[in-house]
């Protein structure tokens, strides 16, 4: 089955070499991509963005536990196995909708989170919806990675102007600008945790306490150096 970006048999073997490499601490994150990637750079269509992700799953999954898949979908078939030894290889989908909210619980770990998610919409619609979701079935309670932009600087003026600049793109994109319209935001730029190094691990906390069970934490590229000093010396 295809990927629109990755093909499935890549996927699945990349994934369960480096679950192999990593003695079962990778997680693969799968998601639909926008419809400006698979159009415009892939030729693909991106008619049925479900769909093509329930059965590109569908396929996936059996393969990252060490099983064979068997699909013939709208979007595509699969029919194999993979040889690479490895401990199953958890998925979390990227969601921001409430139907791949309720995939997400039903068929993967649980979710993780793009640009633009704020701890408010985490915690007044994804982490209810999922973890309602989940207690309901009796399944395990779903993880939720929030991604979190951080900065430490001295000039959180100029630091936001440039970053509003710069994610005007991500802001145009439909899947972002509703998660932004739900928390009143204009960009990406808006929710990036940034200031003091104190700012910073407040910023982060905001989103454990909205509901993420765990961070992906992206860092902004013109101060690159003296954040990722800062929160080494942070963690030790």
């Amino acid at each position: 089955m295809r990927g629109i970006t990755v093909p499935l048999g890549w996927a699945a073997g990349t994934a369960r070499t480096a679950q192999s490499a990593l003695g079962g601490r990778f997680t693969l994150r799968v998601g639909t991509s926008h419809a400006m990637v698979v159009e415009g750079f892939f030729g693909e269509s991106y008619g049925r963005p479900f769909t093509h992700t329930a059965e590109y799953l569908d396929a996936l999954g059996p393969v990252l536990t060490g099983e064979s898949c068997d699909v013939d979908g709208d979007e595509g078939t699969a029919n194999g196995w993979l040889t690479v030894e490895s401990e199953p290889v958890p998925v979390l989908l990227v969601a921001l909708g409430p139907r791949m909210l309720d995939f997400a619980d039903q068929r993967c770990a649980g979710t993780s989170l793009g640009p633009g998610m704020s701890p408010q919409v985490i915690a007044e619609h994804v982490a209810p919806r999922i973890r309602t979701a989940a207690a309901s079935a009796g399944r395990p309670a779903p993880r939720i990675e929030a991604f979190v932009t951080v900065a430490v600087t001295d000039d959180l003026a100029g630091l936001v102007a440039g970053q509003r600049e710069s994610s005007g793109l991500d802001a145009g994109l439909p899947a972002y600008r509703r998660v932004l319209d739900l928390a009143g935001l204009e960009t990406p730029a808006d929710v990036v945790s940034a200031g003091t190094m104190g700012d910073v691990a407040a910023g982060m906390a905001r989103y454990v306490d909205a509901g993420a069970t765990e961070l992906r934490v992206g860092v902004v590229t013109s101060v690159a150096a003296e954040t990722k000093r800062a929160l080494a010396e942070w963690i030790q």
